[in-house]
């Protein structure tokens, strides 16, 4: 079946995020297999447009966009999402009108922004309320004035988000933080298979601009833009994050991540170190990507083994490393990588570097202007 929004919005107005974290609710899901969304706007709500069931859904030239948690949750396998637009998604947990007091929330506000309503019927000192002194009549006999006392300075008080000024979008000043946000695009299912994701515009998103645990997925020619001078897009993450096996990340643009352009890691980040499951991973490709400026993070990072990395151009990283691989969480991953024809140029630290890993081949690869070594290959002592 098929669904032509022929240019019409579907929306949900309350995008609140949910703090018990058990809100599934979309504004468009698929169930069953074969369905199809073409054209128009997804917009608000917690998901976007989640593709579950049997799969095989297709999403195309759909704008996503608002949403609180991930714009297009997928759950199942051989699904596509091409040409579509995703805009401001994964904009996560901040303080509503609804919300006064909680913890949840204030353990992600920046310092000095407190979530609290002031006590009722306790009017603000200020000056206009001291007392005043009486007024010396034109006719008395003049007093010499005496001499005058400073007041104490003045401390200014932490801005406050009150039940009633609260903004319902904080902008630059939210409480949030990127782990209690939504991503672009997510797989967040290891059961998630042969799902492509191509030709996509993502701008703005929580977390990730792409999300992915599952296996034999193809990313592919999506362009990819964090804005690191919003409040919230400031706090995001890596423009695509993988896990799994056999995955294809190709020809994606990728600019300005907060952190990591790509980040290619084992399934720890889920899974307790020392664990058979932790080490599923590796054997992806990564080719022919762009990856300029990240602003904390690496270019392409690699913490598990046997990937594919080649004809890659990573440029410009603010403060870390064009291409990195290293141990991953659990101190095993980033061996037997096979690294050729990847550019690095321009980066704050080394352009290429290998931690203490093993069986890495680096063949042709360059790296120019680098802020450090261009080359660095740490040696394990053991």
């Amino acid at each position: 079946s098929t669904l032509n929004l022929n240019g019409f919005t579907v929306s949900c107005e309350n995008n609140n995020w949910d703090t018990t974290l058990t809100d599934s609710s979309t504004v468009v899901g698929l169930a069953g297999s074969n369905a199809k969304i073409i054209g128009g706007t997804v917009s608000g709500g917690n998901y976007g447009i989640a593709l579950g069931g049997d799969g095989h859904h297709v999403v195309s030239g759909t704008r996503i966009e608002n949403t609180a948690n991930d714009g297009v949750v997928i759950t199942s396998s051989f699904n596509e999402v091409e040409g579509c637009s995703f805009v401001d998604n994964g904009w996560g947990y901040y303080p509503t009108d609804e919300v006064e007091d909680d913890d949840f929330a204030a353990e992600f506000c920046p310092e000095g922004y407190v979530i609290s309503a002031a006590p009722s019927g306790m009017p603000s000192p200020s000056p206009s309320s001291a007392p005043s002194e009486t007024a010396v009549p034109s006719s008395s006999p003049s007093v010499s004035a005496m001499p005058s006392v400073s007041s104490p300075p003045t401390v200014s008080s932490p801005p406050t988000v009150t039940n009633s000024t609260a903004p319902a979008d904080p902008g630059p000043n939210p409480c949030y933080n990127s782990y209690v946000s939504g991503d672009a695009i997510d797989i967040p299912s290891e059961t998630a298979n042969h799902n492509v994701i191509r030709d996509n515009v993502i701008s703005g998103y929580g977390d990730d601009g792409i999300s992915s645990v599952g296996s034999y997925n193809i990313f592919m020619s999506n362009a990819i833009k964090a804005d690191p001078t919003d409040g919230r897009g400031s706090r995001s993450d890596d423009g695509i994050m993988i896990r799994g096996v056999g995955n294809q990340i190709i020809n994606n643009v990728i600019t300005s991540p907060v952190d990591d352009g790509i980040d290619v890691r084992y399934t720890n980040g889920y899974i307790e170190c020392g664990t058979t499951e932790a080490y599923v991973g590796g054997y992806n490709i990564i080719r022919d990507n762009t990856i300029n400026a990240p602003v904390e993070g690496k270019g392409i990072r690699i913490s598990s083994d046997s990937n594919i990395v080649v004809f890659n151009t990573a440029n410009g990283a603010l403060s870390a490393d064009g291409i990195n691989v290293d141990r991953g969480d659990c101190s095993v991953g980033g061996n037997r990588n096979y690294l050729a024809d990847n550019t690095a140029n321009d980066n704050a630290d080394e352009g290429v570097k290998v931690e203490a890993t093993n069986n890495n081949v680096l063949v042709r690869n360059t790296a120019d202007g680098n802020g450090r070594e261009g080359f660095l290959l740490e040696m394990d002592g053991g």
